[in-house]
C-alpha cells in the first residue's frame, strides 16, 4: 500500500511548458495504483498558460478516465501583494481543487520574505484556496512559521512538492539553496503538525514519467522528512474529502 492515493498537482500540455495529455496522465496513474489525480494547469497570467475559457469548461471532463478519478482544478498564480489570484471568482468557484503559489513568468514582483509571506497569507485568507503549492522556494522565501500558523487556522493544506523536495534532497550535501529548502520545509511541517494542520504530498508532474515515479519518490520523501502519515490529507480519497469538499 502506498503512502498516498491521490496526486493533487499535475500539469498537462495546456500549461504551455508540460508534455503529457490528461489521458496519458490518467493511464500512468492507473498503472501506478493511484485512485485519483487532479489536473491543475497554471492560471492564465503565466506565459503560455490556458485562457480563462479553459477553466470554464472543466465540467465537460469525465469524473473517471481509464479507471482513475479525475479532479479538474488550477494552480493559480498569486499576482498581487493583496493575495489576488489570476482567475475570476466564478471560474475559481467551478474548480474542484484550487492550488495557489508564487511563480516566475507571472505579474508577481515581490522579492522579499515579507512580501512573499504576506501575499501567501492573504491568498489563504481569501477563501478560494485549498492548497498552497511549494510554499517555500529559495526564489520566493517565506516565513514558514507564519505560513504554517495561518494554514492551520484557515484549514488550507500546505504542499510537500515531490519534484522540488526530491531534487533538494539529492543536492543538499553540496548546495546551500537545496539544503535550505529541505530545512525550511521540515520547519514548516513541524509548525503545521504542532497546530493540527495538514499537508499534501504531490508530484507537480510535468510529464507522465514524473507521475510514474511519484509513489516511490513520495515514500522516500515522507521517510526522509519523517512526516507523520496522519497529517497527509491525500493518503486516501476519504481523508482528502474530509479536508477538501471535493466529492
Amino acid at each position: 500500500m502506498t503512502a498516498v492515493a491521490v496526486d493533487l498537482h499535475a500539469h498537462t500540455v495546456a500549461s504551455g511548458h508540460a508534455f503529457s495529455t490528461l489521458d496519458e496522465l490518467a493511464g500512468v496513474a492507473a498503472v501506478c495504483g493511484l485512485e485519483m489525480i487532479a489536473i491543475t494547469d497554471h492560471g492564465p497570467s503565466m506565459e503560455g498558460s490556458p485562457h480563462d475559457g479553459y477553466f470554464e469548461m472543466v465540467g465537460r471532463v469525465p469524473s473517471v478516465v481509464g479507471g482513475v478519478g479525475i479532479l479538474m482544478g488550477i494552480e493559480a498564480n498569486i499576482i498581487e501583494f493583496d493575495g489576488s489570484l489570476d482567475l475570476g471568482f466564478d471560474a475559481l468557484s467551478s474548480q474542484q481543487v484550487v492550488l495557489a503559489g508564487l511563480h516566475e513568468r507571472t505579474p508577481y514582483v515581490g522579492t522579499s520574505e515579507l512580501d512573499n509571506t504576506r501575499s501567501i497569507l492573504r491568498a489563504m485568507a481569501g477563501g478560494s484556496v485549498h492548497v498552497v503549492s511549494h510554499p517555500f522556494r529559495p526564489r520566493y522565501p517565506v516565513d514558514v512559521g507564519e505560513v504554517s500558523r495561518a494554514a492551520a487556522d484557515t484549514g488550507v493544506l500546505l504542499e510537500v512538492n515531490v519534484s522540488l523536495i526530491g531534487r533538494a534532497l539529492d543536492r543538499a550535501d553540496e548546495d546551500t539553496d537545496a539544503r535550505r529548502t529541505v530545512l525550511e520545509t521540515s520547519r514548516m511541517l513541524e509548525g503545521l503538525s504542532s497546530r493540527g494542520g495538514l499537508c499534501v504530498v504531490s508530484s507537480d508532474a510535468h510529464h507522465s514519467s514524473e507521475l510514474a515515479a511519484f509513489t516511490e519518490r513520495a515514500g522516500r520523501i515522507i521517510q526522509a522528512l519523517e512526516i507523520d502519515t496522519g497529517m497527509i490529507a491525500n493518503r486516501s480519497v476519504a481523508t482528502l474529502s474530509e479536508a477538501i469538499p471535493i466529492l
